[in-house]
Parts: structure tokens; sequence; C-alpha cells
């Protein structure tokens, strides 16, 4: 990870990598941290890639999507607000 393509976040001191030409972060990154991500809850991040699967829940309020970047082969879990 090079110094200009990460950010730290306030909650915890290891970083994410983010995509070399946007402020998109990398899944890869999220997923391989030493917590797994836990240190991100309820951060907000900007990630981009395509959706594997998706529920609706909450009565339409929100949906849980799968989504992956193709960094890796594992996806990533959201949550996803309807404004």
């Amino acid at each position: 990870m090079g110094d200009d393509h990460s950010v730290v976040f306030p909650s915890s001191s290891s970083s994410v990598e983010k995509a070399k030409y946007s402020k998109r972060v990398i899944i890869k990154s999220i997923l391989e941290r030493e917590d797994g991500g836990l240190g991100l809850v309820g951060q907000v991040l900007v990630i981009g890639g395509w959706v594997k699967t998706g529920r609706e829940q909450g009565k339409g309020s929100f949906a849980f999507l799968e989504v992956n970047d193709g960094s890796c082969f594992a996806n990533l879990q959201v949550r996803s607000f309807f404004l």
C-alpha cells in the first residue's frame, strides 16, 4: 500500500487502500485488515463494484448487499439505506 493511496480512520490505527484514480476503497483492503473490517463499523466508505446478491429489509427502508470489486474472491456485505 502506498501512502498516497490509503486513509486512516480515527477509530483504528490500520488503514485501507484507496483506488488509484478515485476515492473508492478497495474491498480487499477492508477484508484483509487484522480486525476483518470491524474497526470500520459506523464509518462511511465509498466502494465500487457489482452487487452479487441483495435482500430488502426493514419494510423497504434498507437493504443488505454483497458487493465485489474484483480485488479478491470474497464479497463485502454492506447495509444500504434508501433515501
